[in-house]
């Protein structure tokens, strides 16, 4: 008697835990297909912005070069206000975007993981 309730113990165990197991497993494997779309959802619409030439915000959850955001397209200013150069979406990538500043005698490129944006704010087009 004693060892037939050990063995059905024994079996809701281990039932338990394939079932724990299991059910994490598809949640881990759907939240990895889920995040996948939002990324290739991300990139097709980076590169509709880009195509329409659209004036757009980013947020992110990191700064990014001391920024905040970073509204793009967008255009550089010296010191006294005049402009110097242009900061422009360079190269719209599977999970990143990166963005050319370029101005009169320089030239710099950053490129920011869609992980670290946190919004867009779009303004028409």
């Amino acid at each position: 008697m004693r060892s037939s309730l050990r063995i059905v113990v024994l079996f809701s165990v281990m039932a338990g835990i394939l079932l724990f197991f299991g059910r994490d497993n598809n949640s881990l494997l759907k939240a990895q297909v889920e995040q996948r779309d939002e990324t290739a959802s991300l990139q097709i619409y980076f590169q509709r912005l880009v195509d329409n030439d659209a004036i757009f915000t980013l947020f992110f959850a990191t700064p990014v070069n001391g920024k905040q955001n970073w509204e793009l397209p967008a255009q550089i200013e010296n010191a006294e206000g005049g402009i110097i150069g242009r900061e422009l979406i360079a190269e719209v990538g599977t999970d990143y975007i990166c963005v050319d500043a370029i101005g009169q005698g320089f030239t710099t490129v950053t490129c920011i993981p869609f992980s670290n944006i946190a919004y867009i704010e779009h303004y028409g087009n």
